[in-house]
């Protein structure tokens, strides 16, 4: 790694943002305000109604559960998961599904 010198006349007192971005996965606010408790339901819920290909199998919470643990703990993230694993369904509508409730 290779370090510039700094100047004082490189260093700017204010700073301009045009974007902020949030990754929103436990880190940034508490865990019991309960953001993450209704985006895995939600989820969960967004399993048993979808009712295409492979969505077909899961017909409860449980199952649904079942088969989110072993797509999450390898993806990291649900929505890249399903699609991975040959899960079809409209991106869009699940990111709305998922964060209905979400205050």
């Amino acid at each position: 790694i290779f370090h510039r010198p700094v100047h004082k006349s490189n260093i700017k007192t204010k700073m301009k943002f045009d974007l902020l971005l949030f990754d929103l996965d436990g880190t940034l606010y508490d865990q019991a305000c309960g953001y993450e408790a209704n985006i895995h339901s939600n989820i969960f819920k967004f399993m048993v109604q979808a009712k295409s290909g492979k969505f077909d199998a899961i017909t409860t919470i449980q199952e649904a559960e079942m088969v989110w643990k072993p797509i999450f703990d390898k993806y990291n993230l649900t929505k890249r998961g399903l699609l991975a694993e040959g899960y079809q369904f409209d991106t869009q509508e699940y990111d709305i599904f998922i964060r209905q409730g979400v205050r």
